[in-house]
């Protein structure tokens, strides 16, 4: 099982938050979040409106405010090479984020996924990196 932790706090009504992000046995991906109020986890299934997820696959994840909304994007290599973006925006919950593009590079098998933000320049800029199937 791969795992990753994304950090996602809240100061304005005190409430901390861990997410932790992992694909299971079944190649599903799930969140489980740490409520700081509530003093427990909470764990979903969050791959039923996704592309399945290559077995192995790696995960980055990525998450900013705009305009009191929280985004968060969750990386992974779907069955058919190409990286898979799991979308989550307050108010619509998960779903597909933006398909892959023709002609985009399909990744090497399990490979690792790394995303690096710009906030100087704008704090929804980022860059993901990944090696890319032999031959391309």
């Amino acid at each position: 099982m791969h795992g990753l932790r994304n950090s996602t706090t809240s100061y304005s009504n005190a409430l901390f938050q861990v997410r932790v992000y992992t694909v299971n046995g079944d190649n599903s991906l799930w969140e489980s979040v740490w409520n700081s109020s509530a003093k427990s986890w909470y764990t979903q299934d969050i791959s039923k409106a996704l592309d399945p997820v290559a077995p192995g696959s790696y995960l980055t994840a990525y998450t900013w405010f705009e305009i009191y909304a929280l985004r968060i994007r969750v990386y992974y290599q779907g069955q058919d090479g190409y990286i898979r973006e799991a979308a989550f925006d307050t108010g619509k919950g998960w779903g597909k984020g933006v398909e892959p593009k023709q002609g985009f590079p399909q990744a090497r098998s399990s490979t690792g996924l790394a995303i690096v933000s710009f906030p100087d320049t704008n704090d929804r800029e980022a860059k993901l990196f990944y090696r890319v199937s032999e031959g391309n």
